[in-house]
């Protein structure tokens, strides 16, 4: 970082950073190296504090951590936004999760890096942060500024595509006839090597054709829609991974004009995801035959009449045994994850009526439900419904919410199981009468390792990987959840897969 980076002033002062985390260890580490780069840094501990922060200040950063008492980042985002619409914020997290990252980014962070991290990939990417806040900043003071001579304009646009060419993130503009009015030097690598490239046609210069095919749909939509896109790139050809966000450029009539088009390449955060994938997936082989091990052991032990146990050794072999059990369900569930994740999966595709699937899954978890009374009702289904798909796949995501729909459901309550078509879908319904989710809780319903915690949920056995492993088999199959649920009255888990 050059002397004239870390001294820039901030109206005549340094840089101000904002470090919110939980961890005092991250705060004080933070502002050590930060500080010794010129910069003034404020630090708080949880979400609450960070809001409270940055609306008695301004701050040109906003280091913020996703897991945070009281308010998490990802609430936190959208609160610092509405303050400051230039707000740059990045996600630091022990989370490494490539969704997570994504949300974060889609929902306004800058962004992301993965703790631990060394003083100097943080200092790269407060670097890069600050230049963005900087760029930012120069594009509002332009956009406010009105009346300029002909010297300064010259003057003003030179210095802004000083600050577009530093930029790391790939910027360029199109006009409503699709052609490029304006590149930064990093946008240039996405198109062909020629000096005319202002006023030619995107469609006609651009390299990727992925790429390509992403921008036609992006303005296509956004020519309707008159507001703003984000979406996932991804090449095969150069195993890149980009999120495009595209805004709206309109006149004063609310015309089209044209659109804006940012790419920012998340390539690191995906390389980082399928690491993630490869160590939990070896971990969780080594793990799988010691846990059977245990528990045919176990079993061995109590079912042997030749040495009685007394009670109480009894029900500490029991709670082992269950132990164990459960510790063997999250191996499968992350082996699944892994694979699924990796696309290591060999999937067998073909016609099947999925109304046979569901009745045989009712049916196998009847004797379950009965333990607690519950009712599993099937409704008159509509039996001509044909979907292409791997039966296995879909058994387990049948089963998943099945098992769910018992496991959170009250004693004496009912789980009702319909099916029928709906358009050019396939709907099925499952409903239960248990303890329901909040609005809140609905909205992160997938994450991997995300349980409701209340004082019900923490006496039921669970791993967090159930419903993750339905969105991502859904996702494969281009169907879809919806949920709908309310405390204390239950919920209605809903599929949409297209018909044949």
């Amino acid at each position: 970082m050059t002397s004239k980076t870390k001294n820039e002033a901030h109206q005549n002062g340094p840089f101000r950073i904002l470090v919110a985390d939980d961890e005092l260890s991250i705060r004080l580490g933070c502002k050590r190296v930060l500080s010794e780069e010129g910069f003034e840094v404020i630090t708080v501990e949880d979400g609450v504090e960070a809001v409270e922060a940055f609306s008695q200040s301004t701050f040109d950063l906003v280091l913020l951590d996703l897991a945070m008492p009281r308010k998490e980042g990802l609430e936190v985002i959208p609160e610092l936004l509405v303050m400051d619409p230039i707000a740059v914020i990045v996600i630091i997290t022990g989370y490494a999760s490539f969704e997570t990252a994504v949300k974060a980014i889609q929902s306004g962070a800058y962004d992301y890096v993965p703790k631990p991290f060394t003083p100097a990939e943080l200092k790269i990417v407060v670097k890069r942060a600050l230049e963005k806040r900087t760029f930012l900043k120069e594009t509002e003071r332009l956009r406010r500024q009105q009346e300029l001579s002909l010297k300064d304009l010259a003057f003003e646009k030179s210095r802004t595509k000083a600050i577009l060419d530093n930029l790391n993130d790939s910027l360029f503009v199109v006009n409503s006839d699709d052609q490029l009015v304006l590149l930064n030097r990093s946008a240039k690598r996405f198109f062909k090597d020629t000096d005319s490239l202002i006023g030619s046609d995107f469609k006609d210069t651009i390299i990727l054709e992925t790429v390509k095919s992403g921008v036609e749909e992006t303005i296509s939509e956004i020519r309707q829609t008159l507001g703003a896109r984000s979406a996932e790139i991804e090449d095969n050809e150069t195993k890149h991974c980009f999120i495009m966000n595209s805004t709206a450029i309109l006149d004063a009539d609310g015309n089209y004009q044209g659109c804006s088009i940012l790419l920012y390449d998340i390539s690191h955060i995906k390389e980082l995801e399928k690491a993630k994938s490869k160590f939990v997936s070896i971990v969780a082989h080594e793990l799988k035959a010691p846990c059977a091990a245990i528990e045919g052991y176990i079993d061995l032990i109590l079912s042997d009449g030749d040495e009685p146990l007394t009670q109480g050794q009894t029900s500490k072999l029991e709670r082992c045994r269950n132990r164990a059990i459960n510790l063997q369900q999250l191996i499968r569930e992350l082996l699944d994850l892994a694979r699924i994740e990796q696309k290591k999966t060999d999937r067998n595709i073909s016609r099947i009526n999925p109304v046979k699937t569901v009745t045989e899954n009712s049916e196998f978890f009847t004797p379950q439900a009965m333990e607690r009374n519950i009712t599993i009702n099937m409704v008159e289904n509509e039996d001509n419904i044909e979907i292409c798909c791997d039966p296995n796949e879909l058994n387990q995501i049948v089963t998943n919410l099945i098992t769910n729909a018992i496991k959170y459901n009250r004693e004496n309550g009912e789980i009702r199981i319909s099916s029928e078509k709906t358009d050019n879908f396939w709907c099925l319904k499952i409903r239960d009468t248990g303890i329901g989710i909040s609005l809140k809780d609905q909205e992160r319903i997938g994450e991997d390792f995300f349980r409701v915690k209340n004082a019900t949920t923490t006496k039921i056995s669970g791993t967090g990987l159930g419903l993750s492993i339905v969105k991502r088999l859904l996702d494969l199959n281009h169907a879809v959840l919806k949920i709908e649920s309310e405390v204390n009255v239950g919920s209605e888990f809903t599929i949409l897969w297209p018909l044949a």
